[in-house]
């Protein structure tokens, strides 16, 4: 099959809205001329219909759902607002239906809810890959509408769900989208957790990649979800600057280093932009 896919050698316009929490969404900015068009991402608000009529247009939602798991254990706030059946679950549905975005990154899925996100995906009109469920409470799931997109290859990570999209473009090429659905370690104490789950996930995209003959540093690709870091923290600054020097710490914890000195500068190959550069969210852990 892959004789039969083209390099993705256009600009994807993606239209990209976040749900809830903190949420980066950072997408490789390609170095040819945009098309007439989309000259890149754009974010829209929550509440706006995602729907996209032109063919390079992808809509992208990311989307800390809380898992109910989780929920249950804020007990500062009104119970019947955490209840996920009665109450969470059919304001979600409310909300997905009135997005009708092509593609949507999950994170916080219960688990024992899994059938009930599968069952109204695909109500909805949507397709479901979610990470393996074995041993865990929560995964990461992406909803994609299949009539845009194709599922082409997808791998399930320690904390991120790697997804790989088929779609024809505006000239009738077939491209590839990559979509890394993540939700990185949580605690202030565990940025060299964080990097390193980041680290193992960009490895399977480059993987993969390669294994296409897909120069990695040309592919479009789109990293979504809840990092759980700050602009001015390590996992921001690889994705956004593309490195970190040897010996790296985070500025809380100076005696702790991300990037080992015995280790090298860490780098990834891909050349990303914030979505949210031009109208920044504010940061709670």
């Amino acid at each position: 099959m892959s004789n039969n896919v083209a390099l993705p050698v256009g600009i994807i316009t993606a239209i990209t809205a976040s749900a809830c929490g903190l949420i980066w969404k950072l997408c490789t900015q390609q170095v040819r001329e945009p098309s007439k068009h989309g000259r890149g991402p754009a974010i829209v608000g929550k509440s706006d219909r995602l729907s996209t009529a032109h063919k390079d247009d992808i809509s992208i939602v990311s989307y800390n759902v809380l898992a109910d798991v989780f929920a249950k254990k804020l007990h500062y706030a009104d119970e019947k607002l955490l209840d996920w059946r009665s109450y969470r679950f059919p304001l979600f549905q409310q909300q997905v239906l009135s997005w009708q975005a092509d593609i949507l990154c999950l994170q916080e899925v219960d688990v024992v809810w899994l059938s009930d996100y599968l069952e109204f995906a695909a109500s909805a009109g949507y397709e479901a890959v979610y990470q393996e469920t074995k041993g865990k409470q929560v995964v990461c799931m992406t909803l994609y509408r299949p009539q845009k997109l194709q599922l082409w290859w997808q791998d399930s990570r320690s904390r991120t769900l790697l997804s790989a999209f088929l779609f024809t473009d505006s000239t009738a090429a077939t491209q590839v989208l990559y979509v890394a659905n993540c939700h990185l370690e949580g605690s202030p104490y565990k940025p060299q957790e964080r990097i390193n789950q980041l680290k193992s996930s960009l490895a399977s995209l480059t993987k993969h990649q390669q294994s296409q003959h897909f120069p990695p540093a040309e592919c479009n690709v789109v990293i979504a979800g809840d990092v759980n870091s700050g602009r001015n923290e390590a996992v921001y600054r690889l994705l956004t600057e593309g490195w970190l020097p040897a010996g790296y710490c985070e500025a809380h914890l100076p005696d702790h280093p991300v990037v080992p000195e015995s280790a090298g500068d860490l780098t990834q190959p891909y050349l990303l932009a914030d979505v949210y550069q031009s109208s920044p969210l504010p940061f709670t852990r």
